[in-house]
């Protein structure tokens, strides 16, 4: 069985581990076989409809996540939606992964413009060389994601883990950040600062709270072990 269907918690603690551990590949595997292709078209009929990342629960179960760890997340890890776009007959339709585990998953490629990630977990997903202008990623974990030549204009960043994303070359004018942001390491000299200074700015300086926080903790530490 490659999709979880049952409830999370009606299942054994063995069934439990059998999700909650599959490999990088097994996850981005399981959607290239047939109940993987149906499961991925029906979730684009649901957006078609206008529905919402609940409707998906039929066909996808619950899993937890490291990042969200109190909650059950709807299990789309590995989902590979690369080389899509969610614009039909010059109308976009947006597609709803708020609340969703989409840990390793592929949208590289793609045109998804005012999508919905609200608090779900990313973890290394790929968004490279997408369109994602206007795109809500508020409250989710962004860790070890690539957006490297991404176009983020827009795009609602509040709230957000991105320790070690990659955002080379990304363009994230008027992105909307708030001091609520979470890493503890970035590399910010990859990014364009004529994007959003500001944005550059505040990840600098927080960078630099963090050294000397880890700074004066080893001194601290030194302190105490020789005194």
């Amino acid at each position: 069985m490659d999709f979880l269907i049952n409830s999370w918690y009606n299942l054994e603690q063995e069934e439990k581990d059998y999700f909650q551990n599959k490999s990088k590949k097994e996850l981005q595997d399981r959607w290239k076989t047939e109940e993987g292709i149906e499961i991925r078209r029906r979730i684009i009929e649901i957006c078609f409809a206008r529905g919402k990342s609940k409707n998906y629960a039929p066909y996808v179960g619950y899993c937890t996540s490291s990042e969200f760890k109190d909650e059950l997340l709807l299990d789309l890890r590995g989902l590979d939606l690369s080389d899509y776009s969610n614009l039909f007959d010059d109308i976009i339709v947006t597609l709803d992964f708020s609340f969703c585990n989409l840990e390793f998953s592929n949208f590289s490629n793609s045109e998804l413009s005012k999508c919905n990630f609200r608090h779900s977990n990313l973890a290394s997903s790929d968004f490279s060389n997408t369109l994602l202008d206007e795109s809500d990623f508020s409250s989710s974990n962004l860790s070890y994601c690539n957006f490297e030549n991404t176009q983020l204009e827009e795009s609602n960043f509040n709230n957000v883990n991105i320790n070690q994303i990659n955002l080379k070359d990304a363009n994230i004018n008027d992105l909307v950040f708030n001091k609520k942001i979470v890493f503890e390491e970035i590399n910010v000299k990859t990014i364009n600062d004529l994007n959003n200074y500001s944005f550059i700015k505040f990840i600098n300086k927080k960078n630099n709270l963090i050294k000397n926080k880890s700074y004066l903790s080893k001194i601290l530490n030194f302190v105490y072990k020789y005194t």
